[in-house]
């Protein structure tokens, strides 16, 4: 249990006692503190505050983990901002980095006129969530914006749902047409097929410019180090919209 001082708790970084308001509330099962100096420390060395990275206090203080850390954030070193957690964030031409819902995706499409679009299953183009059939635990829906833009570019779905025949049937039934579509195991990148596909394509991984949009829900998919340095890509962290 956190140890309280004089009405406050110690910020997680350093250990010094915080005020509940000079602070911000960590994500996780145990309340958690973060004092503001260790905030913007942790900005300015390019690293989300609430990423789930070992600190020297919290090490100290917190029994070894049974599951494994949380991937790390999709951090904008330019703005200082986080994609999955500053809902000021903006699009970063440098990092080829954007957050948002279909309409951030459309309107990303319009400018670069991609070769590819990649797009993600699983509570991105579909409403279904952990790996479930499109016809299970319905009814199940499309994203209208990431349908429209199936009709326009070249797409392919690129998921970890292994309901494969069951998708390819579900969006068939809607009229949608697709490039590609693969179904990538534990332990495999999403990456290694977005650069085959943009291999037979022709496109050079030393690109001046992005020829091809990879959209997905999940900071771990969108953080991969592959991705982030492969100069064709612009990654899109998805927030689907509700209602």
């Amino acid at each position: 249990r956190s140890q309280r001082l004089r009405g406050a708790m110690p910020c997680r970084d350093c250990g010094c006692a915080v005020a509940v308001p000079w602070a911000i509330l960590l994500p996780g099962g145990r309340p958690q503190l973060l004092c503001w100096r260790c905030e913007e420390g942790a900005r300015q060395v390019g690293r989300c505050p609430l990423d789930d990275a070992p600190q020297p206090h919290a090490e100290a203080q917190l029994k070894p983990r049974r599951k494994p850390r949380a991937a790390r954030h999709a951090f904008c070193p330019h703005q200082l901002r986080c994609a999955a957690c500053d809902a000021s964030f903006r699009s970063c031409a440098d990092c080829r980095l954007s957050q948002g819902d279909g309409d951030v995706v459309v309107d990303l499409c319009a400018r670069l006129r991609p070769a590819a679009v990649f797009l993600d299953f699983d509570r991105t183009l579909c409403s279904t969530k952990s790996g479930g059939s499109p016809y299970a635990g319905g009814p199940h829906t499309l994203d209208p914006e990431l349908l429209s833009a199936t009709a326009l570019y070249p797409t392919h779905v690129v998921t970890r749902n292994s309901h494969e025949g069951e998708i390819r049937a579900f969006l068939a039934e809607r009229g949608v047409r697709l490039a590609g579509l693969c179904v990538t195991s534990k332990g495999r990148s999403k990456a290694e097929y977005v650069a085959s596909t943009l291999a037979a394509l022709g496109g050079a991984p030393e690109a001046d410019a992005p020829c091809a949009v990879f959209v997905d829900d999940s900071v771990a998919e969108v953080g991969d180090p592959k991705l982030v340095s492969d100069a064709r890509v612009w990654r899109v962290l998805f927030q689907r919209a509700v209602g």
